[in-house]
């Protein structure tokens, strides 16, 4: 101990731990600021403490005198007394380090901004299309939307719906406001490139509250090894941000869907064709749906979009029967469960028709609450299940529902839609203008949501107003409504007479009929329609018990006698 005291050993490494110290407090400070990984940090405070013995060592073995570095002669005995002040580690160094030391640790722990908030909710921002190649859109967009679908099999994290997101493909923001307007605590962006045969992936996870960079990966894979990266991005990123995992969903992240990139090349294409929406792009998702079957009849994803195809708007928009949008939904669905019974699509699906084709409102209840048991961030299972929710007299559990739906989807234009309709349905008329309007922004032409406007305005009694927003209407069914609030029922009689003539028989219309006869106070004319409407199975009869307008006629024994039939009461 004295030969340590007498080479300054001690000396030399109090004054390399306070240095050290100042190091770490600066590069705690400056390192966020640049950008820089985690484990930058990290690096700083290993290769330091490697530096430890190293300073040891070179204290023992050499001393820094007025003539320089010069090796320490064993046996060395100094004089305190006699001693002069070390050129480098005297006293009055060491206070002045150990001062700086404490001035940045304090000013450190002044400016640390707030502990870091769990990551609960995140979103998955639109992947990059490096091959800069629209004909590759496809491949990049299907690989953004199974990255979102596996995290969404996560119960404890919200994910953003990819109808929300993709709007930033196309009118990018700041990541600040995204994660404001999205609500979340986390982003997710990436790239996507494809050559020949190999792609890379890269995704980097960003913490917004406060902003910091989280982790970053690079994926270089065979086009035939993809199949289930999406799956280990997923997993990586639960890993990241300790997300804790149940069994069931760590087994769905892991499960294989295809072994033939083929088959799954041509569900990304069909994914692509769907999401458009139309007519044409519809039957072209089918189209790729079954050529991918055509390479994998296992395949129970292909077998769930095409259950997703034939189910849209009850059939209207692919244009083909009531009764064989039932059959092929029914088929398809069930044949995706069978394969794989872990899929939530195909319970959405199922639950769709049991409501609007079968009005069995308790098998739909069941298979909806199924799907969202195996995905809880689903917003159209969510908004669809809202609107069945009134019918089974839960108006409360109706809007939560949809709001989860828009914490989800907050961007989506259907569900602001569907929210300011459902907040009219269950009578919340105040709360269901506040949302039209909201919804008007968004789409200023919305006809849907200025409908939905107006008719809260004509309830509340406010004539004029409802009146202003129909006449800003383009749909010509807004013409009759007009005629109703202005108080003109001959016109608006003979206008609903003359539709009913042109139109003929309309398994859909019957029930719009009824509820215009209604309106117009002829009750008889009223339920013949609606019987019509039974005989005719007309789907959206079964929400005869929640419209405001139908009101006039709940005390008619007609009504309590149709409710019976429908199973409502």
């Amino acid at each position: 101990m004295q030969e340590l005291r007498n080479r300054r050993v001690f000396r030399v490494l109090a004054t390399y731990a306070v240095i050290a110290f100042v190091i770490i407090q600066i590069a705690d400070i400056v390192f966020p600021a640049l950008h820089l990984p985690e484990w930058t940090l990290t690096l700083v405070v290993v290769l330091l403490g490697i530096g430890f013995p190293v300073v040891f060592g070179l204290a023992w073995a050499f001393d820094i005198t007025e003539k320089g570095v010069v090796r320490t002669p064993p046996g060395k005995k100094i004089a305190e007394d006699k001693e002069k002040p070390h050129p480098f580690l005297g006293n009055r160094s060491l206070v002045v380090i150990t001062a700086i030391a404490i001035i940045i640790a304090g000013w450190s722990w002044v400016k640390r901004p707030p502990a870091a908030e769990p990551i609960t909710s995140i979103a998955v921002l639109p992947l990059e299309n490096l091959m800069n190649d629209p004909n590759q859109d496809y491949f990049v967009d299907g690989l953004h939307e199974a990255l979102i679908t596996s995290l969404s099999k996560i119960g404890n994290l919200r994910v953003i719906s990819r109808t929300s997101v993709m709007q930033y493909k196309e009118h990018p923001k700041s990541l600040d406001e995204i994660a404001e307007e999205l609500n979340v605590e986390a982003l997710i962006e990436g790239s996507v490139f494809k050559s020949e045969n190999e792609v890379r992936i890269t995704a980097q996870l960003l913490g917004m509250k406060p902003e910091r960079h989280l982790w970053a990966e690079s994926y270089d894979r065979e086009l035939k090894d993809i199949l289930r990266l999406h799956s280990e991005v997923a997993l990586a990123i639960a890993a990241e941000i300790e997300i804790s995992l149940v069994p069931e969903e760590k087994g769905r992240l892991e499960k294989e869907t295809t072994d033939s990139y083929t088959a799954y090349d041509n569900y990304l294409q069909a994914r692509f064709h769907w999401a458009k929406r139309t007519k044409e792009s519809t039957w072209k998702a089918v189209d790729y749906y079954k050529k991918a079957l055509e390479i994998d009849s296992s395949y129970a994803l292909a077998y769930s979009g095409l259950a997703d195809c034939y189910t849209v708007d009850a059939g209207g928009l692919l244009g083909i029967s009531i009764e064989e949008s039932d059959e092929k939904t029914r088929t398809f669905a069930r044949k995706a469960l069978e394969l794989d019974s872990s899929l939530a699509e195909p319970h959405s699906a199922l639950a769709q028709i049991l409501w609007l084709h079968d009005w069995d409102l308790a098998g739909a209840d069941r298979e909806f609450r199924r799907a969202l048991e195996l995905n809880p961030n689903d917003a159209t299972s969510l908004r669809r299940y809202a609107w069945i929710l009134p019918v089974m007299n839960k108006p409360d559990e109706s809007i939560q529902r949809i709001n989860q739906a828009m914490q989800l989807d907050p961007l989506s234009l259907i569900t602001n839609m569907d929210m300011g309709a459902l907040l009219y349905t269950t009578r919340n008329y105040e709360a269901a203008i506040e949302q039209c309007l909201k919804t008007l922004e968004m789409d200023p032409d919305n006809d849907y949501s200025r409908h939905w406007l107006a008719m809260s305005y004509l309830i509340m009694g406010m004539n004029q107003k409802a009146i202003s927003a129909w006449e800003k209407n383009e749909a010509t069914w807004s013409t009759w409504y007009l005629y109703l609030a202005k108080g003109d029922l001959k016109a608006a009689r003979e206008m609903l007479e003359n539709e009913i003539k042109e139109v003929g028989q309309d398994r859909y219309e019957f029930v719009y009929w009824g509820f215009k006869y209604v309106s117009l106070g002829d009750l008889d004319k009223a339920f013949e329609m609606f019987d019509k409407a039974y005989e005719a199975k007309s789907p959206w009869l079964i929400y005869v018990n929640v419209w405001p307008e139908l009101d006039p006629i709940r005390n008619d024994p007609r009504y309590d006698a149709l409710i019976r039939k429908l199973g409502l009461k």
